[in-house]
């Protein structure tokens, strides 16, 4: 999967949900205070 693949996200359940947000949410901070954020989707964990 390319990172083009994984936006839009539609997660189906709460747990999918609240990754989401937390990848958003690092983003903003990233944006907000310039650091660097890495997000990593492990697959089959």
């Amino acid at each position: 999967m390319t990172e083009e693949e994984a936006y839009p996200a539609f997660p189906d359940n709460e747990y999918g949900w609240e990754e989401l947000y937390a990848e958003g949410m690092a983003l903003a901070y990233g944006r907000k205070y310039g650091a660097a954020i890495r997000i990593a989707r492990f697959q089959n964990c």
